[in-house]
């Protein structure tokens, strides 16, 4: 992966820790107003993709993404208070907190317009 920096135009690379460097053609990306990006992570197994953070110092964590809590992560936003706006492949947006509270805002794990705002 690579961060092409703002300020001086220098392409540099990103290297993240072996647990979340699974990042195998990333369907969402978003950039907070801190310079954080946001990378969906596509799950090792059924029911295990991940949101990771990317801080401008280069350093990661998996901010989202308990067991079975995102399907495949379809899109991604960031507002201007840190809260994660997630699409994910069940059908359903979710918002995770800054505090790391994850819930469905609308849909409902299945094709329709069930649990529509």
């Amino acid at each position: 992966m690579r961060k092409i920096s703002a300020a001086d135009g220098v392409i540099r690379s990103i290297t993240l820790p072996v647990a979340q460097a699974r990042v195998c053609g990333p369907r969402a990306l978003a950039v907070d107003g801190a310079g954080n990006l946001f990378i969906d992570r596509i799950g090792l197994s059924a029911g295990a993709a991940a949101i990771i953070k990317v801080a401008p110092d280069g350093t990661s964590a998996i901010v989202s993404g308990s067991a079975g809590s995102l399907s495949i992560v379809t899109a991604l936003a960031v507002d201007g208070v840190g809260n994660e706006y997630i699409a994910d492949g069940n059908s359903r947006i979710q918002k995770l907190t800054p505090d790391g509270i994850l819930g469905a805002i609308a849909g409902s794990q299945g094709p329709g317009f069930a649990g529509a705002l």
